[in-house]
């Protein structure tokens, strides 16, 4: 094994402690499945390896990696951010539609943070529901302009539709509120499912007992996961509402008359688990059987919804 000249006492690893946003974490255990590597730590005597392997997981990994991976996490993080700011969320948000990127920079060996993940969660679906409000409210008022009635007044809009203008601009997947049309239009259902499927997909990794048994996987990894992934679930629902508002200014045809738009959305979301998935299962997980591992546990979830 390859060894670094570095006195082992001179590292200063043995028992070492970090506290990262308020929280104790200790860096001698496995990324991974979190054995306790303290015991192959105290047995350096001349020199310290550049990489090891875990005994119980199999994980090869860099010592340096393990040592100092809470230390620096990644600047974009809101996970690990010192303080609650905006563009940390929207930096994150951003690098989730980018697996690949995302997984390069965070990596096992960062902690996993489960408060800020609930709170990263509740800050994507405002961001979600907050966007899906603005365009659902601009589509009539662009459209009545396009139509030569006029751009719709709030006193207007508050008098001829009310509420229910409001509730379909939150809530665009049903056909019961009014009569403007939409390419959401029933995918209520469908929404349910999906929202489902991406809920069940780090669950259904207890359905693969063996990929559990040999690589040890922590239960935290799958919920941090699975919390980023809801970005790229989302982002076809919103994708389709902007097609409804470019169709209503007359820039495209609108996609309704062509084909059945209400399948693009859930489509483009179960496209996107079964591309993540296996994405994250290779570069963050480093699982064997990568690809197999992460279409099989993002089928399942689909089809048990």
């Amino acid at each position: 094994m390859t060894t670094a000249s570095v006195q082992a006492g001179a590292v200063g690893v043995d028992g070492v402690m970090s506290s990262v946003a308020g929280a104790p974490v200790h860096l001698t255990d496995c990324p991974r499945c979190g054995y306790d590597l303290g015991g192959v730590i105290k047995a350096w005597s001349a020199s310290c390896p550049l990489e090891g392997e875990c005994s119980e997981c199999g994980l090869t990994f860099a010592w340096c990696d393990v040592i100092l991976g809470s230390l620096r996490p990644p600047k974009w993080s809101f996970e690990h951010a010192k303080r609650w700011l905006v563009w940390r969320l929207e930096r994150t948000l951003a690098r989730s539609l980018t697996p690949w990127r995302l997984w390069r920079t965070l990596r096992m060996e960062h902690p996993v943070r489960l408060g800020r993940l609930a709170v990263y969660l509740i800050g994507a679906l405002v961001v979600y529901t907050t966007t899906l409000l603005v365009l659902g409210i601009a589509e009539p008022l662009v459209w009545n302009a396009v139509q030569g009635r006029g751009a719709w007044t709030w006193t207007q809009m508050s008098r001829e539709n009310g509420a229910a203008l409001v509730v379909r601009a939150i809530w665009p997947y049903s056909d019961r509120y009014w009569s403007g049309g939409s390419s959401l239009d029933g995918t209520a259902p469908l929404l349910c499912i999906i929202s489902a499927a991406t809920m069940l997909v780090p669950v259904c990794f207890v359905l693969l007992p063996s990929t559990l048994r040999s690589c040890r996987v922590r239960r935290v990894h799958l919920v941090r996961i699975g919390a980023y992934s809801v970005a790229g679930v989302t982002a076809p629902w919103l994708l389709l509402r902007m097609i409804d508002l470019f169709a209503a200014s007359g820039l495209m045809v609108p996609l309704v008359w062509v084909i059945e738009t209400k399948w693009l959305a859930p489509t483009g979301s179960a496209l996107w688990l079964l591309f993540y998935w296996p994405l994250a299962c290779r570069q963050y997980l480093r699982l064997p059987h990568a690809l197999g591992v992460g279409v099989s546990i993002a089928a399942i979830s689909l089809l048990l919804t």
